[in-house]
This record gives C-alpha cells, structure tokens and sequence, in this order.
C-alpha cells in the first residue's frame, strides 16, 4: 500500500509543478492565472491519480519501474490541464512559450513508446531470447517407455461446471429464506477442489442485487452466508450450502469489499486470477499467485503465493513450496499455457536456429490444460502437446505440469493421441449415443496403463444449466465412435471398458502384454452367468476359491458358451478396483473336445 501512495503521491507533485511553470511561464503580466494554478492544480492532480489507482489498478511491476501505465494516464492529465491553463492566460502573444511546454507531454508520450517498443525488441528477438522463454518452463522429460502415472478410478470427474450450476442453484433455491432472491452462483467461479480426499466444486454465493451491499432501495446486507459445494465424483449427489463463515471479500463485490481491489491495496499490484478455494475445515479463502515480468516487458514469473481469508481479508505469501496443504492450485490454466505455448515454440534446438521461424518447423503447440487428479490429493494440468500444424490431429506427446510449482515433465513416449475436436467429435458420433447427447469434461487419464479419454454426456436444462446423462470412454490411440464404451455410470463403463481392453478391442496382443496389472490364476468354475449390454454378450465367471467374478466376452474364446459350472480353466485377466476383464480363457477339455472336432 505504501508503495502505492508514493506513487500517487509523486506524480501528483510533479504534474503541480509543471502546470504552475505553465502558467508562470504563460501569464507574465497578471500572475492571477499562475496564483489560480497553484491552488487548484495539487487537490486536482490528487484526484485524478487517486481515481488512476483506485478505479484503473494499474500495474507496479515491469517496464519503467512499473510506471508505464502510470506515466500514460500523467500525460493524459497533464496534457489537458495544460491546454486549459494556456488558454487562460491573459496575453496570448505568450501562451507560445506553452504551447512548446505542451510539447513536452507529446514528448514524453513518445519516448516512452520509443523505450517500450525498444525494450520489447531487446528481451523477445533472435534465439538468444527464445531460449530465454523456453527455458521458463523448467521441464524434464520422461524416457519414450514411461507412462502416464495410473489413475485412481475412484477420483474420476464426473461434473461439469454446467452441471455443478444446476446442481448449485437448486441448493441455493431449496436452502429456505429465499436465499436464491439475495444471492447468485457465477458459473464462471466453480473451482473443482480436493477437500478431505474428495473431488468437489465450490463457489460462493454472489450478491444477486448490487444494490443490497449498500443498503440502496432494499435492506443492506453485511456479507454473502457462504458458498455452495457440489460432489465432483457423484453426479447424484445433492449439493449443498455451506454456511460455516461469512463471506466478506468477493470478486463480484464492489469497492472495498471488491477481491480484487483488495488484493491490489494490499500492494499486490500485478496477480493472476484468484480462484476460490476451502481448506479441509470449509473455510473458504481465495487463492492467488502474484505475479512479476522476467524479462521486464514480458515472460511472467509467479513470486509469491498469496492466500486470502474470505472472511477476514488477512493476506498470507507463501513461496511455492511452503504453501498450505491443502491448496491445491496456485497455477492458472491460462498461465500454464502461456508458460507452455512458449517452450511448445522454441524448445526444440531446430526451431530456434529458423527463427523467427515463419513455417513452424519443429514446433509445438498446447491444448487447453485440463486439471486431472490421479489422486485426490495431488492434482496436475495435463496438457497434450501437438505440432505447430492445425491440421495436425494427434500428439507429440503429453506435458504434467505442476498446479503449485514452476516445473513440468513431458512424455514424448504419448505422441499419436488423438487431441482436440477429434476426440469431442469420437465421443458425439459414438454409435452407442443414441440420442445425440453432447460431450463435456473431456479429460486425458491413464486407466489399466492405457492412454483414456474420458468424458461426460449431459442432458440441457433450459437456462439453468445441464444434468448428467452418461460417462464415455474411449481408448485415446485408437478414436473410433465404435470404440466408445458408454455406461449410465462409472462402475460400469469401467467394467466394459476393462472388458474391451482385455479381448483385443483396438489394441495389439504386444499392446495388452504391456497393460498393468496382467495377471494370471487357475481353478474350477464355481458360478457363470451372461449379461447383454447395448448388444454386447457378457460371461461372468466365479472361480471357486475367489470371491471377484471375471467378465469375459465371446472376442476372448468363441467356447464360453459351452462352458459350464465345474470345468477347470486357466485364465489371464486384467486386474481392476471393480472388475476382471479376461484377456485369455482356456478350458482344456472343451479345447481338445474342439481340436477333434476340427
């Protein structure tokens, strides 16, 4: 803050000084415009870079110091409020001498184009400097055999942020005291979250009425209740309100209790968006990065991690990795991919020595970042990497980068994925989505050690958002409509999935030998069955001695029909939390009976 009155303060000293030269220098034979300029010029200058920092913020950090902005919005002022004192003057046959002292605004304003294009020139042309921009990503990469590190199935998403609105506002609207007639849910402001091992979205309420802050026309209210929580992993879960603190700060607030004003009177001048995020008590906070120009026009850097008490507005810093626990982003999507999209650009040794590299040889371009948790503690932005190309529909690879850290890995072992609208459109044109759901939440996870894209169906509702209608799964190397295993939810598409992973689908046998969790067993059938999904044959299979059954379908042996309680079999599976997806099965009786048959 004190940085910010200085500031303030030292403009509006010199733009005084200034236009009482003016008017001394303009007005020589009756000193009344010069006396006039001296009393009015501090108190207005005063105002006007007050209302500059207050309504504008502008940004303390880079070029000129952090006086860019500042230096602008002066001339700006003073430019006028000298064209005013000139005309003023009693003698016009002097107001030349300002007319020349107005050059000097005009001056000023193009010297500091002239610097700024100079500086811009300096820090991002040639290799040198490429270098310098790829390097701010501080990635390591992984050998071409590595994988993605496998998910838990369990902290699988399955809400959207259109889903968790409608969710939200039926809360709001079924919370009693028509809190839904005080309050609002932006739906831009859902941040999913882990809370106590559990995947939720959270957002606070919002002042429905901006008038009620002020107590304008309806009865004032002090502060918001609190924020609505809706379960990520279970689309039938009901959400909630959470009322266990008030909410003072909030980004739809305004002057004061503005988010964002806070945070800047606070001297964090330059910060990427604050999301809202609760620790494992429910004690809602917002979470920030304040940020810093490397390079001094250019190449962001985050130097602190700000954490915000919702309630109270105490601002605590934090180095990356001495933030909370809890805190499970400090990272915003849209800074991951202006970090990425420059080493994507120039990291390649090729690429930088074309520079500037019209073509885009070499070159490699992110998707939009998706927040994945193989865990429910540990969440990462996984982003597909593709060539430079737009035509190009596949990676090069796949880029985790660290939600609290400036650090990534990438796995060029990924490339050939299937990225982009490729995938959304796999999922639509699915033969199994008969009632032409759209897709939602496509994210990237690694299930049984393969490469999946998984994503939501939902079902609109009207202007209140959407319901969940089904999850999708599709193998991300092999995009076919045909190969999407839909389910009405998630134990079971990941049952069918298993299955088809197991009996070949789109996969080599090389490809299902190197699946995790291949294992093998041997016993006597205890109990089979069959079930029919969307046309699909399935046998379940009890061992004797095993309480998991095993699903095999007719693609594994053409001789399950035949097989019946007591035969012995010998049967490799795909080992899951919630099945066992046969990927071989032989009944040796049944095989010789066959081959004699043959």
């Amino acid at each position: 803050m004190l940085n910010i009155l200085f500031t303030l303060s030292l403009w509006s000293a010199l733009e005084t000084a200034l236009l009482v030269g003016i008017a001394a220098a303009t007005d020589s034979k009756d000193k009344g415009v010069a006396k006039c300029a001296f009393k009015w010029a501090l108190p207005t200058s005063l105002l006007y870079n007050s209302m500059v920092f207050y309504f504008l913020q502008p940004v303390q950090e880079g070029f000129l110091f952090g006086q860019g902005w500042t230096i602008f919005a002066a001339v700006a002022y003073f430019g006028l409020a000298g064209f005013l004192t000139v005309m003023a003057t009693v003698d016009r046959r002097e107001s030349k001498v300002g007319a020349a002292l107005l050059l000097l605004a005009a001056a000023v304003l193009a010297l500091e184009v002239t610097l700024w294009t100079g500086n811009t020139v300096a820090v991002t042309w040639g290799t040198g400097n490429a270098q310098n921009f790829a390097s701010l990503a501080n990635i390591d990469y992984a050998s071409a055999e590595d994988k993605l590190p496998e998910t838990d199935t369990k902290n699988i998403v399955l809400v959207t942020e259109d889903i968790a609105q409608y969710l939200g506002q039926q809360a709001l609207n079924s919370a009693g005291n028509n809190l839904g007639s005080l309050f609002q849910i932006q739906q831009s402001e859902w941040v999913r979250q882990s809370i106590n091992g559990h995947l939720y979205y959270a957002a606070p309420l919002e002042y429905a009425n901006p008038l009620s802050q002020f107590g304008i026309f309806t009865t004032k209210i002090e502060a918001s209740p609190g924020f609505a929580l809706v379960d990520a992993e279970n689309p039938n879960a009901d959400a909630k309100i959470v009322s266990s603190a008030p909410l003072r700060y909030l980004p739809g607030a305004y002057f004061q209790q503005n988010l964002a004003r806070h945070i800047y009177q606070h001297g964090y001048t330059m910060i990427d968006k604050a999301t809202f995020e609760v620790d494992d008590n429910l004690h809602p906070h917002f979470t920030a990065a304040a940020l810093a120009p490397k390079f001094g026009v250019a190449g962001t850097i985050v130097k602190k991690i700000l954490v915000i008490d919702a309630t109270t507005g105490d601002i605590k810093e934090y180095a990356s990795r001495e933030a909370p626990a809890w805190l499970d982003r400090v990272f915003s999507s849209s800074l991951v991919s202006s970090i990425v999209s420059q080493w994507g650009l120039w990291s390649a040794p090729e690429s930088r020595a074309e520079w500037p590299n019209w073509a885009g040889q070499y070159q490699m371009t992110p998707e939009a970042p998706e927040l994945v948790y193989n865990n429910s503690e540990i969440p990462v932005w996984l982003v597909p990497m593709r060539s430079h190309q737009a035509s190009n529909a596949s990676s090069t690879g796949v880029l985790l980068y660290d939600t609290r850290d400036n650090h990534g890995t990438f796995y060029p072992g990924l490339s050939g994925l299937g990225v982009g609208d490729n995938v959304t459109h796999t999922f639509q044109n699915a033969s199994s989505n008969i009632r032409s759901y759209p897709i939602d939440a496509v994210q990237l996870y690694s299930i049984n050690g393969v490469p999946t894209w998984v994503g939501v169906y939902t079902q609109a509702q009207g202007a209140h958002g959407q319901s969940f209608a089904a999850v999708g799964l599709v193998d991300a190397r092999h995009l076919n409509g045909a190969n999407v295993i839909m389910a009405a939810d998630m134990n079971s598409a990941l049952s069918r999935y298993a299955s088809y992973l197991a009996s070949g689908g789109g996969l080599t046998a090389d490809e299902i030998a190197t699946m995790a969790k291949l294992e093998k067993t041997s016993g006597q059938i205890n109990r089979i069955g069959l079930s029919v999904e969307l046309g699909e044959s399935y046998y379940h299979i009890l061992v004797r001695g095993q309480n998991q059954p095993f699903t095999a379908t007719l693609k594994v042996s053409r001789l399950l029909p035949l097989m019946q309680v007591g035969d012995t079999v010998q049967i490799e599976y795909l080992g899951s939390n919630t099945d066992r997806a046969v990927t071989s099965i032989i009944d040796a009786e049944l095989e010789a009976l066959n081959q004699t048959a043959e």
